[in-house]
């Protein structure tokens, strides 16, 4: 049960498609999120059931350095080690920005990767809505299915792709598409709002439709897609 305690500065105010990274140490880094004009809608973040920093500014969070950060909505999140790798989403058009926020003693450092004209970093794609289908796995962010914009703008399509982000070198991250989902239509899990997460112990990513409905699984082993 989270018990929220004082804020150093204001209240968090309500918000949506916002971004959510939890750390391994109990830290809890909330983002701004849309509604990021609203007066003290800041970041948050939460430590040992209580709210215990609040503030910083829309694009730098409390104790913050490095590169600003971007309006973050509904993007993928992957914590691995003290690295929260948060990648896509929506900014006005489907995102293909990718952020490492780093946890330290005294607060994050940040490292962006942002270009508005060209992939960023090899191999990005632009994909909105993957807030819920962002993952680690073996020390790699992966990232499922969303809304899928083609590099030539052209109209936007169901995305039904697993994605691979390799980040074994922090400073030269590389994205790779895994596998394409090949299940018949009206029994693959594709497209926008898609939920996906890790089955390590079967070493395997179980997907979920937008609307509870479908269910599919992908082995990593065999590479195989399942409807379940």
């Amino acid at each position: 049960e989270w018990v929220p305690g004082t804020p150093a500065v204001g209240l968090l105010t309500n918000r949506d498609n916002h971004c959510v990274i939890p750390f391994a140490d109990g830290t809890v880094l909330v983002s701004p999120g849309q509604p990021g004009s609203v007066p003290n809608n800041f970041w948050g973040v939460f430590k040992a059931r209580v709210w215990a920093a609040l503030g910083g500014t829309p694009q730098m969070p409390p104790g913050g350095t490095g590169d600003p950060v971007g309006l973050l909505q509904n993007p993928a999140v992957a914590v691995i080690g003290n690295d929260g790798w948060v990648f896509g989403g929506d900014d006005g058009n489907p995102s293909n920005k990718l952020y490492r926020i780093t946890k330290t003693a005294t607060g994050f450092t940040i490292k962006g990767w942002v270009n508005p004209w060209a992939p960023p970093f090899p191999g990005a794609v632009k994909l909105r809505y993957v807030s819920n289908s962002g993952f680690a796995y073996e020390g790699a962010m992966w990232v499922y299915a969303g809304g899928w914009q083609p590099d030539d703008n052209s109209a936007g399509q169901l995305g039904k792709t697993l994605y691979k982000i390799n980040v074994s070198n922090r400073d030269a991250p590389i994205m790779l598409a895994v596998s394409v989902n090949n299940l018949p239509n009206g029994q693959r899990v594709e497209g926008q709002y898609s939920v996906a997460t890790i089955d390590a112990a079967n070493k395997r990513m179980i997907c979920i439709s937008y609307d509870g409905v479908l269910v599919n699984t992908y082995d990593f082993v065999s590479g195989k897609w399942a409807s379940i």
